[in-house]
């Protein structure tokens, strides 16, 4: 583990370094109390390949969330269904991210991926808390930490990171929505190699106004409410996204406007 907080350190220091990100991201993340620690633990495995898909999700395990365990598990294995494409040059490497047990699997090819089963997210595995900023900000800067240190490798980097939500927020300590904005925005502006999507599930918050406060285009901001058929069919929109940002970079870059026309 010690490698991996050197790899988290190295990589955020080289990138504060290169002006990769603002001043207002380095203090939003260096406010986080082992914050390389917690990023080097999802940096999992190098990348051998020319290309490579960073598919990152962060998923709430709150029991808010109870009655639609079933669903999210099917919507994740749907979107790792996705992301194993026939054919592609890409690496597809996966992290999954629980809001209040941290790590579930770092960074590992998509035919290693970790997918969400009874026993590792449950009713029995939630957890009465809501760090909604604290994680999505420990998951983007893990994305950029990644992202920097496979660049410095001469691999050609996507990224497509998901935050899954009731959109509450508690226990995230001094980190706010505006923090975690300070990181989208320059992964956005600074980048044309990443998307950033927030997916609601119930009807607690308004999902928009929660999603654009932390920086997430209107165009990434997916609602689903509590039926289950419209949960289940968001997961699709997503996955079909999720399939074009693996097949090829120009697939991906046919995403900058939005998800493909008719999934949203």
């Amino acid at each position: 583990m010690g490698q991996d907080v050197e790899r988290a350190a190295g990589s955020l220091e080289a990138l504060y370094g290169s002006g990769g990100l603002s001043e207002e991201s380095k203090d939003a993340i260096l406010a986080v109390r082992g914050a390389a620690l917690e990023i080097g633990r999802g940096l999992g495995d190098a990348s051998s390949a020319q290309e490579l898909l960073l598919a990152s999700i962060l998923v709430d395990d709150s029991p808010s969330v109870a009655p639609n365990v079933a669903d999210i598990r099917f919507g994740h294995q749907l979107m790792l269904d996705a992301l194993t494409p026939k054919e592609s040059a890409a690496n597809i490497q996966v992290l999954t991210r629980l809001l209040n047990r941290g790590i579930l699997a770092p960074y590992r090819s998509i035919a290693q991926a970790m997918p969400l089963s009874s026993n590792n997210f449950s009713g029995s595995t939630l957890l009465p808390w809501t760090p909604l900023y604290l994680q999505s900000l420990l998951t983007l800067g893990t994305v950029v930490a990644k992202a920097h240190e496979e660049e410095g490798h001469l691999v050609k980097v996507r990224t497509f990171t998901l935050i899954i939500t009731d959109g509450e927020d508690n226990k995230s300590g001094s980190i706010s929505a505006s923090h975690v904005r300070a990181l989208v925005k320059d992964m956005l502006e600074f980048s044309t190699n990443h998307i950033v999507a927030g997916m609601g599930v119930g009807e607690r918050v308004d999902f928009h106004q929660v999603f654009r406060s932390m920086g997430i285009p209107k165009r990434w901001i997916f609602t689903s409410g509590t039926n289950v058929d419209e949960l289940r069919s968001v997961f699709g929109q997503i996955a079909q996204s999720l399939a074009l940002a693996a097949s090829s970079e120009t697939a991906f870059a046919q995403l900058a406007p939005g998800p493909p026309s008719g999934s949203s």
